[in-house]
């Protein structure tokens, strides 16, 4: 169960970081109205004004029923020849503790060219500081986020692509502590086409994979896991309009299995 626990934590961090995501919104009919890309066309970040995003994963199985909020805002504008983003996270619930201390509890700072490669990067934690816990550059912690977002964050392809190719590279062989057994670790998000969502032109992509068979390195317990859900991307920014995520989780040896679901939806 603490395997567990630890798993849904590590996935729930590559899918926020990575910006990839089966129950589907009722109030759109996106995936019966797909357009597939026939030509091959090259997708870039373009700058963006502050979007708000609400993510929040559900996980329930083997005694757990937990659940978090994590509210943010991400931006982006033009700088030299590439990108510069802030994100912050203004406020989190987990369970039922709210963490809002009025202050984003941490802001994560980069510069990336237009396929999201990033150049440098810096955080900064003004609402931890504001409780006495601020992270300084070169402690160890402060090294563990910056080993994060190397380790977690995903880019768009960079070549010209059509529907049925990846639209972003993300590979659950990156979660720390843990291996891949039968080299099927891709959770890449699948190319289908353009539709509308809420009356707007979005991109949209298919994460599915129904055989990944992992171990935790430390307790060599092994299990198997299946993730699929879908990713709507605005079409003229690429920045994330919509995700939703299920993704099973087993072990036959403890005969346990969890559900998480995760969703990521823009609240303005």
């Amino acid at each position: 169960m603490v395997l567990f626990r630890r798993f849904a934590a590590l996935l729930a961090l590559f899918l926020l970081f990575g910006c990839t995501a089966s129950k589907q919104p009722q109030q759109d009919d996106f995936l019966q109205n797909i357009t597939p890309i026939t030509q091959p066309t090259l997708f870039t970040y373009t700058p963006c004004k502050k979007i708000s995003l609400l993510y929040e994963s559900k996980t329930r199985g083997s005694g757990i029923n937990n659940s978090q909020s994590i509210y943010m805002d991400i931006a982006s504008e033009k700088s030299g020849n590439g990108l510069l983003w802030k994100l912050n996270v203004t406020k989190m619930k987990i369970n039922n503790k709210s963490i809002d201390f009025g202050l984003p509890i941490f802001s994560f700072n980069c510069m990336t060219d237009y396929f999201g490669n990033i150049l440098s990067k810096n955080f900064i934690f003004p609402g931890l500081a504001s409780k006495g816990f601020d992270i300084k550059p070169g402690t160890k912690q402060y090294a563990e986020f910056e080993a994060l977002a190397d380790k977690y964050t995903s880019t768009l392809r960079g070549v010209p692509i059509v529907t049925g190719d990846k639209f972003i590279e993300s590979n659950l062989d990156r979660l720390e502590g843990f291996t891949v057994l039968n080299g099927n670790s891709d959770a890449s998000p699948i190319l289908k086409g353009y539709s509308t969502y809420k009356g707007k032109k979005v991109i949209v992509a298919e994460v599915r994979n129904d055989d990944i068979k992992m171990m935790e390195l430390k307790s060599k317990l092994m299990f198997t896991m299946a993730v699929q859900g879908h990713v709507l991307y605005d079409a003229l920014t690429v920045q994330p309009v919509y995700m939703h995520c299920v993704m099973d989780m087993s072990t036959a040896l403890l005969d346990e299995h969890i559900t998480s679901t995760i969703t990521l939806t823009r609240i303005n």
